[in-house]
Parts: C-alpha cells; structure tokens; sequence
C-alpha cells in the first residue's frame, strides 16, 4: 500500500489530540508487512479495552475519505467471539454510508465519532445486548461461509411449509420458483430443454434465535433436526413431514430452502442441501446423505425486490386497463410497471411511427410494430412477474366485440388523446351498474400544461358525480357542433395542430418531457385510488412555460392565470349538478 502524506498527516492529528490513547500511526513498512488492504492509505494502531479482553484495533483511511467514513477492523477476527456487524476479515459495521452527510470539514470529528461507534459495537456485542442483530444479518453471515453454489429465487416467502421447483441447467440448480410457471414469469420466456425436480421450502417461527453457523465447521444433520425440533411451529410440523415423505431421494442432492425470521420485519432465505441423499429424506428416520452444503439463495421474488424498489405488493394483485398506448400511454405503463403493477391490459389501434421516436418510451426499436406489442414486449423485457395483454384495436371496436369487459378491472387510465372518443367512453362507465375508478388525462400544446381526471368507482365507495362530461357541458351547448374544455389552458378558436406531410399529417406539438409528467400525474392519481387514498373526483392540473406558446401569437384562457395552489383547492369544483352524463337532470 502507498501512504497518502496528508492523510497521514491527519491521523497524526488525531493521535496528538488524546482521543486513542497508545495508538500509532503506521509507517508503509509496517502496513506491508501486517499485509493491510492496500485500499488504505493511512492506518492507525492502537489497544481498546472491551470488557475482560484487550484487543488491538486498526482505523484505516481510503483516498475518498472524509467522502467516506474510516474503515475499522480487530487485528485478530474473532478474538471477541461470534458478534454482530464483524464480517470474516475483522471489520466493524458501525455505521452505514447511505443516509448521512459527512461533515467534510471537521475531518478529526469524523474520525473520533467512527471509533466510539465502533468501540461501542464491540462492547454491545461481547455483552450481547445487540446478540438479536445476528438475525438481523444471517443472511450476511451466510454469505461468508463456502458455499456450495448461489441458485436465483422466486419463491415467495410463506407462513406454512411448501413444495417448491428447483430448475436445473446442466444439471445443477438455476432457478427457484413456487412452480416452474413462477420461473418463467420473471424472465417471460419458456423453460427451453431445462428439467425440473422437487425441493421444500420450511418457514422458521417468528421468535426463532439460531447462532449462524460457523465457516470452519458447517451443521449437520442432526443440527438441522434440532433447528426443526426448536423452531418450527407445531401446525406447520405435519405438513413439513408429508413433503419429506413425498420425497424420494435416489442419490440426488435434496435441497431445504430455510425462511429465517429478522426482527425488523420480513425473513432471510438459506439453503441447505443435502448431498447424495438415499432411501429417505435425510431428516427422517433411516434417511442418509454423504454431506450437508450452504447454498447461497438469491432472491428475486416480488416480496423482496417491490419494497426496495418502491414497488407496492398489493398492486402486484391489481389488473388495470389502459386505453391508449401512445406517448402518455407508453410512459403511463412503464410507470405502472415500475409500481409493480400485477396485470395490464392495453387498447390501442395504432402502429409506432417514425415521428413518435422521440416522445415515445420504447424509442426506435419497434418502429413499424403495433404500439401494443412494443409497450407489451418494453415492459417484459424491463419488469418480471407482470403480466400483459394488447388488444390492438379500437377502443370501441374491443368494447363491442367482447374483447373487454369494463368491469373486470380495478382501475382504468384513458390517455387516448382524442376527446370525442373520450367523452363517449366516460357515458359508457355511467351507463355501468358498478363502473371501475378511472383516471382520464390528456395535454395541453406547447407544454403549457397538462391534466388528470379522476371519475368512476361506484360499487367502490365513491359517489356518481363528478365526470368527464362536466368539463364540457353548458347550459347553452346543447345544439353546439363543437365543444370546449372549461379546464383547458389554451383559448378556444385557434388551431393547435402542426402538419408537416399535409392532410393526415396533423398532430399537437408537445414534448416527451410533458408526456412524462402527465403520465407521472395519472398514475399516482390511479395509485391513490387503488389504495383507497382518494375520497372523491378531482380535477388535477400542472403548469409549464407558456413563453413559446405565446411567442406564436396564441392565447390563454383565464384557467392558467390560477396558481397551482387555486387549481389544487378548486379541484373539484368543476363538477356540474345538471350534467348530461352523471348530473341530475331536472
């Protein structure tokens, strides 16, 4: 390791201020010859006394420091015994990087904070108050023993035993599923030539306390029976035997895939197999196997990756049609998929065009496909588990020919674009007994801004009025060829489109940018419907820059003079008591 001078420097500081009494700084001699990680380029030496036990600690500073806290590390691994937050080569997890903001100006603070952390950690864990955080981090102890191979994860975790399938590829384990179907739905492609066996998956009772196994010397069989005997709740022992009867090793590695408690919430997967297991499962009586291995399980199921990827699981059950598919469409889907949406229906007629490139969320790669099968093709491609349907035609041509029934949905989101169509898809929800939550949303040119409204869900809880028709009905429009949009920020009487090709060119100017944040806008308004967070039918609306817009001579309706606090207020004050759609009519 090369010695950086001014960090040097710094812990000599430090040791001049008194904090560590008998600590030094190392010299590059010393460094080398106790064989330190090179990545420090600047370590201090010094005795700390944790209980009975006299120990000596290392503090070692990387070149990013003070961008990154000090690493601290026992000279002897193990020499307190098996504690929490000590990895194998010694280091102390004393505090975590992600959600902190190091003050980079007070270098020796930073410096003294990190050692009476870690000092602390010790002495927690030779007295063993902190002894819970061994399960909190089974999972990392786990890790550091040989295992015996990393096999990926589907299995959902579960409160009872279960069978589950262990895909082989070149006959050893691949994959993990609660069945093959599982497998496949997180890659969306077939199972190809792979073969399928059988495992078990064996919760642990939510007060479980197991000492991690230790790196030189693995459990046995006869450890694993106790754990079984301890830790396995009495309703979920008769179901664990059936599955270990209904196995019937003939040489093959059985393996056992362990749900661990934590404390905070939630469990870890291990594995344990069981080599060449013969006449019996090896936990029942007469069965044998010739070694028992740690297998590493990588888990990939939705209650483990949703949550750290602000998914939401109870989404995962949801099935939501969108109708529409174009640019807020496209991105109103990656959004669902991203919230972990279960299964999507999309409607859509139209195929990607050239000119849709850069506004659109699937780009290039399906230009020329149905706007349905690239959305559907994106999103399989981009998130496991979900599941997709497209029904390429017109809205109401899926509704006529039975392709859709309105009210097998949780949610609806229309971003069609076209509001004559719009408005005759909100008379048929109205025209529905039991109509589901759904979030209309459209732009506005240039830009300058863009709405979500939300209408539907009684049979849910939600009262009738308040509808897309609000927005355009007058008392005076009636016998009116054309309507306008009351919530609309560009004025009636100009024309917004641009034609670039002549008749059949035409389309409003807006950016990919504003179909983002309307699509942002629709889905957290289905999101809050779908977790019941939303009392009625707002109105909900976003300004952008109208410099460009009015730098063409165009003109804006007293609607976008409102602040966004006055819209948001007023959010439901669009509705109309003598609608034509969801009004009384007197």
């Amino acid at each position: 390791m090369a010695i950086d001078a001014k960090l040097r420097t710094l812990l000599e500081s430090f040791v001049d201020t008194g904090a560590w009494p008998g600590a030094r700084v190392l010299s590059h001699e010393q460094a080398v010859e106790l064989s330190l990680p090179a990545k420090h380029l600047a370590v201090l030496e010094g005795p700390v006394t944790i209980g009975a036990h006299t120990i000596t600690l290392y503090l070692g500073l990387e070149r990013s420091f003070p961008h990154k806290l000090p690493g601290i590390w026992l000279a002897e691994p193990g020499c307190l015994g098996l504690i929490p937050h000590e990895d194998n080569e010694g280091f102390i997890c004393y505090h975590r990087n992600e959600g902190i903001v190091i003050n980079r100006h007070a270098p020796l603070a930073v410096i003294r904070q990190a050692l009476e952390q870690a000092i602390q950690v010790l002495r927690d864990g030779e007295r063993g108050t902190n002894s819970s955080d061994l399960m909190e981090e089974f999972g990392a102890y786990w890790l550091n023993l040989p295992l015996s191979y990393t096999v990926r994860s589907v299995v959902e975790p579960a409160s009872r035993p279960k069978a589950i399938s262990v895909v082989l590829k070149d006959g050893k384990p691949d994959w993990l599923g609660d069945s093959p179907t599982a497998v496949t739905k997180f890659y969306h492609e077939t199972l190809g030539e792979r073969s399928v066996r059988r495992a078990i998956y064996l919760p642990l009772s939510p007060d479980t306390v197991l000492t991690p196994p230790q790196r030189e010397q693995f459990w046995t069989v006869r450890d694993i029976r106790h754990i079984v005997d301890r830790h396995v709740a009495p309703k979920n022992r008769p179901i664990f035997h059936k599955l270990m009867r209904q196995q019937k090793p003939r040489g093959n590695d059985e393996l056992l895939v362990l749900g661990v408690p934590r404390p905070s919430g939630g469990e870890t997967l291990i594995g344990v197999e069981f080599a060449n297991a013969r006449q019996y499962y090896p936990l029942l009586p007469g069965g044998r196997c010739t070694d028992v291995r740690p297998v590493q399980i990588s888990r990939r199921d939705r209650t483990y990756l949703l949550p750290r990827g602000g998914g939401n699981l109870e989404l995962s059950q949801k099935h939501v049609l969108l109708v529409g598919a174009g640019a807020v469409g496209g991105y109103v889907a990656m959004a669902l998929g991203s919230a972990g949406l279960g299964k999507l229906t999309i409607v859509d007629h139209d195929y990607l065009n050239p000119e849709n490139i850069f506004r659109h969320v699937v780009g290039k790669s399906w230009l020329g496909s149905k706007k349905v099968d690239a959305v559907k093709s994106y999103l399989e491609a981009r998130y496991p588990f979900i599941e997709v349907h497209g029904v390429a035609k017109r809205i109401e041509e899926a509704i006529e020919d039975k392709d859709i029934s309105l009210t097998t949905f949780d949610a609806i989101v229309v971003a069609l674009g076209v509001a004559t169509v719009e408005l005759w898809f909100n008379e048929q929800l109205y025209g529905l007994e039991a109509a589901p939550p759904t979030v209309f949303t459209w732009l506005e040119p240039m830009g300058i801004g863009g709405h979500v409204l939300l209408t539907g869900g009684w049979g849910w809880g939600w009262e009738r009025i308040g509808c897309l028709q609000c927005l355009y009905t007058q008392p005076d429009s009636a016998l009116e060829p054309f309507v306008t949009n009351r919530a609309a920020f560009a004025a009636p009487g100009h024309d917004y489109t641009r034609d670039m090709l002549g008749c059949g060119g035409a389309f409003v100017p807006f950016a990919g940018l504003d179909a983002i944040r309307t699509a942002e806008l629709a889905v957290r308004s289905a999101l809050d419907v779908l977790g019941r967070n939303e009392p009625g039918h707002p109105l909900i609306s976003w300004k952008g820059n109208n410099r460009a817009f009015l730098a063409e001579g165009l003109t804006l309706t007293p609607r976008y003079s409102q602040s966004e606090k006055v819209l948001w207020e007023n959010r439901y004050g669009y509705q109309l008591q003598n609608c034509i759609v969801c009004g009384e009519v007197e």
